[in-house]
């Protein structure tokens, strides 16, 4: 419980930070679903690839919302467990962070695809995507946090 409240602590405290977290969440995730693996992803989900000026704002609201309140989750919650070991250097800031993430973001995620069976390529893409973000903000709350 204390850590709950340790994150929400923070939130409030370091909103400089986490609001870069949320700002990187974002455009990483433009690049890494875009340019960068966009075309498998979409591939692997079995959908078309939408041409320049298909998609509206509309459809995109909901999961850009839902993206930058789990990016203000997790750092939150990574800028909390920080509070409590005080990682000095990057290492030790992306290994808390890698840690962290192997059972609840890889696990979860590689369970939950595993029984909708999603191809492996799906699973590889999207644990990365988790993986690199939750590196990055372990940095940035590293020095802004």
């Amino acid at each position: 419980m204390e850590l709950l409240f340790v994150s929400v602590r923070f939130l409030s405290s370091h909103a400089p930070a986490v609001v870069a977290c949320m700002v990187v969440y974002m455009i990483v995730g433009m690049l890494w679903y875009g340019p960068l693996f966009g075309k498998q992803w979409a591939k692997a989900n079995n959908l078309p690839m939408p041409k320049k000026g298909e998609v509206k704002f509309s459809q995109m609201a909901e999961p850009m919302v839902t993206s930058l309140i789990t990016a203000a989750l997790q750092a939150s919650v990574l800028g909390g467990v920080f509070a409590y070991l005080h990682p000095t250097t990057i290492v030790d800031a992306k290994l808390i962070a890698t840690v962290l993430w192997l059972p609840f973001l890889a696990g979860t995620t590689l369970t939950n695809y595993a029984w909708s069976m999603k191809s492996v390529s799906l699973r590889l893409i999207d644990i990365g995507y988790s993986l690199v973000t939750i590196n990055i903000f372990a940095v940035i709350l590293l020095y802004l946090g």
